[in-house]
């Protein structure tokens, strides 16, 4: 039998993403044809079949690189 590393987390749908990132399910899908969202590169995202899923790590990457750093 193979170890086919299967996520730990499950996939998020779109409508959760948009939930999770406050913005709607036609922005989201829109940045999935330009590549970008919000004026940055867009968040990964996996192709099952007709289905779109993001992995909450990607997610939390994809935010984590928008931090800015407060100068004291």
């Amino acid at each position: 039998m193979k170890d086919y590393n299967l996520p730990t987390q499950p996939l998020l749908r779109s409508k959760e993403v948009a939930n999770l990132l406050s913005i709607s399910e036609e922005l989201l899908r829109k940045s999935r044809s330009t590549g970008y969202l919000l004026g940055r590169p867009a968040p990964t995202h996996c192709k099952l079949g007709r289905s779109v899923r993001y992995k909450m790590e990607d997610l939390e990457c994809w935010i984590d690189s928008s931090r800015v750093e407060r100068v004291a």
